[in-house]
């Protein structure tokens, strides 16, 4: 394990810019992703497609608005602070327009799409209890990583009255943490790819769906290349932040009563 000294010395040393300061930046971006998904589910839920719901628009509209509003608030906030485990909520919403843009495309097809029950029951029990599976291994592998490797004396540097997160440096320790692969995973490459490609050739053969219908046809295909993809970004994107950025620095915070911190040049 490093050593107090070391790690104080890596952490000063890491420049006068923190995560917090490019958050601005990173509302303006969200606003311009978000226009993928929400110009999607506008054109091919309302009158130019299905004509069936406004729901995954006001889902995606909100998320393109409001967690940049969230963000830019924390921004100012959390700034000359960086209270560590406030910090990981916000990297946390940074998360959602991404998976919003790369992986939604089967939920919020099989949620709200119209089709028969049996086909949208189905496709939500594979994709959500894929997905839950999936975050559920992940967060044990975390577990098991931090108590093996006690992660939480090599990312944090504990002072007199507060921890301090080891910044880029930890961040880099966690990235090289052993990962599950969802792109070489049988059993999730069986889900995205079977099932909607003969979820879709059986509803054309039965004639529940017309062979030129561009929606039904564009999201199978989008829930082919998208859910391993979303395997990923929920669990490596947006799991590692939960755990390691919001779970363990609030688990130290109650173990020890001393607050953590992301940056040391920034407490008051």
């Amino acid at each position: 394990m490093r050593s107090k000294e070391s790690a104080n010395d890596a952490i000063d040393s890491s420049g006068d810019r923190t995560k917090i300061d490019g958050h601005p930046l990173v509302a303006g971006m969200i606003v311009l992703l978000c226009l993928i998904p929400t110009s999607i589910y506008y054109g091919a839920f309302g009158r130019f497609g299905f004509d069936s719901t406004d729901i995954p628009l006001v889902i995606s509209l909100s998320i393109q608005l409001v967690i940049p509003l969230v963000i830019v608030i924390h921004f100012f906030l959390n700034r000359s602070v960086c209270r560590m485990w406030l910090e990981g909520v916000s990297a946390m919403l940074i998360v959602i327009p991404v998976w919003m843009t790369m992986g939604s495309w089967p939920f919020f097809y099989f949620t709200f799409a119209p089709m028969p029950m049996w086909e949208r029951v189905i496709g939500v029990m594979v994709y959500g209890g894929g997905t839950i599976l999936w975050l559920i291994c992940v967060w044990r592998d975390y577990a098991i990583q931090d108590k093996n490797l006690r992660l939480r004396e090599i990312l944090f540097v504990e002072e007199e009255y507060r921890f301090i997160y080891w910044g880029s440096k930890a961040d880099a320790i966690v990235a090289r943490l052993p990962q599950r692969n969802p792109f070489t995973q049988v059993n999730f490459w069986l889900a995205s790819i079977f099932c909607p490609l003969f979820g879709g050739i059986f509803m054309i053969a039965m004639k529940l769906i017309p062979q030129s219908s561009g929606p039904h046809a564009m999201f199978l295909f989008l829930s082919f290349i998208s859910f391993p993809l979303s395997q990923w970004i929920l669990g490596y994107l947006g799991l590692r932040t939960v755990y390691f950025h919001i779970y363990l620095p609030l688990r130290i915070e109650r173990e020890t009563g001393k607050k953590s911190f992301s940056d040391r040049r920034r407490y008051l």
